[in-house]
Parts: C-alpha cells; sequence; structure tokens
C-alpha cells in the first residue's frame, strides 16, 4: 500500500473518528410531518415560550418552531391576539372564494390547482417589510422579523419552489378592503410581489447576496405578459450556499402607512440542499500529515530492523 493510500486512509479514518459525515444532496418535501387532510399548523401553543415585547410591534409573542428534513422553521403567535407569523405548513387544497376579505379563510392554501390532498407543504406569513434601502444596513437585528429556517447540518441550499396562496392571489386578482387590484383599473399600473431572501452564516455575517423571486409581476410593456404566480416555480437560492439560517422579506408596490398592504404570504414546497463545499487542506497541512504517517512508518521500520538485528 503507497504512502499516499496511507495518508488518504488515516484522514478519512479521523474524521469518522471525530463524528464526520459524507453529506449527499437532499430535499425538504414536508411529508415528515403529519396532517389530517384539509388542515394546517401554525400555532405552538400556549405552552411555548414566550418573548416579552418580541413582536415587531413590541408585543409578547409565543415562540416555536417545527422540523422537517433536517431543517428548523420558526413560527410566533401573538399571546394577545392570536395572530401568527413566521412558517406553518400545511395540506389544504386551493379555493376560490368572496367577500370584504377574499380568500382569507384560505391564507393556508396554494394557489394551484388542487392535487394530492397529502402532499403537505410550508407556508410563510409576514407583517412587515424592509425599506428597499439601503439593503446594506440590514443585520441579523432587523432580520429576526421576518419568517426564517435553518439550512440542516454540511449542506448548502440550492433553491425551493415558491407558489402564492389563495388569500394572496385573489387579493392581488380583485383587490379587497385593504389591499387594491394589480394592474389598477386599466391594468397598465406596474404593479407587483416579491420575496427576497437574506443568507446568514455561522459567525452570524449577512450574505451580500440577496436573491429575489416574484409571486406577481404587471410591470411589462405587453400586459398581456403579467402575471400571479398560480403554479410551483423554482426560486433559485445558490447564491447562498454560505448560508447557516435564510430569512425571508417581502416587497410590494401596494404600500400604506403601515407597510405593504399586499398581503405577504407564500407557500413552499421541495426546499433543494446539496453537500456544502469543503475547502481543500492547504498544501502545508498536507505535507505536515504527510510527513507524519511517513514518520510513525519509518519509525516502526527501524524498531522492526532493530528486533530482527537483536534475534
Amino acid at each position: 500500500m503507497s504512502l499516499l493510500s496511507l495518508s488518504l486512509r488515516a484522514l478519512v479514518a479521523a474524521f469518522l473518528f471525530a463524528g464526520g459525515s459524507f453529506a449527499s444532496a437532499g430535499i425538504i418535501t414536508f411529508q415528515d410531518l403529519t396532517l389530517t387532510p384539509g388542515t394546517h399548523w401554525n400555532d405552538p401553543g400556549n405552552t411555548a415560550p414566550v418573548g416579552p415585547a418580541s413582536g415587531p410591534y413590541g408585543n409578547d409573542e409565543y415562540i416555536g418552531d417545527f422540523s422537517s428534513g433536517g431543517a428548523t422553521f420558526v413560527n410566533r403567535v401573538d399571546t394577545t391576539y392570536g395572530s401568527w407569523r413566521g412558517f406553518a405548513y400545511s395540506n389544504e387544497l386551493n379555493a376560490s372564494t368572496s367577500g370584504s376579505l377574499p380568500g382569507l379563510q384560505h391564507e393556508f392554501s396554494a394557489y394551484v390547482p388542487p392535487g394530492d390532498p397529502a402532499n403537505i407543504f410550508g407556508v410563510a406569513f409576514s407583517t412587515q417589510t424592509f425599506p428597499v434601502n439601503p439593503l446594506a444596513a440590514i443585520t441579523t437585528d432587523t432580520l429576526k422579523f421576518l419568517p426564517s429556517m435553518t439550512v440542516p447540518t454540511a449542506m448548502a441550499v440550492t433553491g425551493a419552489y415558491l407558489t402564492n396562496t389563495t388569500y394572496s392571489a385573489l387579493s392581488m386578482l380583485n383587490g379587497d378592503t385593504f389591499a387594491k387590484q394589480f394592474g389598477g383599473a386599466t391594468g397598465l399600473d406596474p404593479d407587483f410581489l416579491l420575496v427576497r431572501a437574506y443568507g446568514v452564516d455561522v459567525d452570524g455575517n449577512v450574505l451580500a447576496a440577496r436573491p429575489e423571486f416574484y409571486l406577481a409581476d404587471f410591470r411589462f410593456a405587453d400586459s398581456a405578459s403579467d402575471y400571479i404566480l398560480d403554479s410551483w416555480e423554482w426560486f433559485d437560492l445558490t447564491s447562498l450556499a454560505g448560508a447557516s439560517e435564510i430569512y425571508f422579506d417581502f416587497e410590494s408596490s401596494d404600500m400604506g402607512t403601515f407597510g405593504a398592504n399586499t398581503p405577504l404570504y407564500f407557500a413552499i414546497d421541495d426546499i433543494g440542499f446539496e453537500p456544502a463545499a469543503v475547502p481543500e487542506p492547504s498544501s502545508a497541512l498536507m505535507a505536515i500529515t504527510a510527513a507524519g504517517v511517513f514518520w510513525r512508518f519509518r519509525r516502526r521500520k527501524s524498531a522492526a530492523a532493530r528486533e530482527s538485528t537483536s534475534a
């Protein structure tokens, strides 16, 4: 066996002895969660820890989470009003409704043709948006109010499939008590709703990349191209490969005194991951490792020679 083979075997053995593992690509499908058909989960319950003044407006919240596929999704519920934000999960099918707030009772439905009633997907909801500028000033302290998830250990996120919820889609399609109809009366207003993702690394640094995904876009010169998303589409998150946590923000063209008027939701499924890149050992480290293995090899050989001579 060559000295190089011995070195590699020694490195692999040391890695495994220290508790390391060789990860493979994976997908979070949410199917490891349990729901009866036509239901959702969005409340950690009043036994969850309370974050005093942890809400965006200084209110107390029950802070909980749920895990799927090695990732953790944060969920918060206001202790006074019972309103929620963050992440939930659901298998509720799409339904069209009418009223002053069309679709509100279907905030947990994905706005796609009804599929498998057993399919579970995630739902994100935010109660606020950031000012668009200056993006460089965003820190982990300001991100904490946004829907967030952790990245599975030793993995890098690649992307996820997103679509609208029924509530958001019908609000944009028809307008409601608080939000305008996208496109306006003429259909020519350049309205939009987008999701922006932020990554935070293990040291708490906010990554420079801020990928965006449009849930609705009416900014096209040809209004025939305008759309409100009604299918699952891929959100490329490969630029956040160094993130251990991901936060999701919204931006809407329909803004009011207290932020966006558009309901800030999206449905998410099939989140993709791949093994995180492991930095290659430096040439100096490899030389030291090889030298150590070679020294031990020579020491054993010399000892064996001395024993043979003395015999």
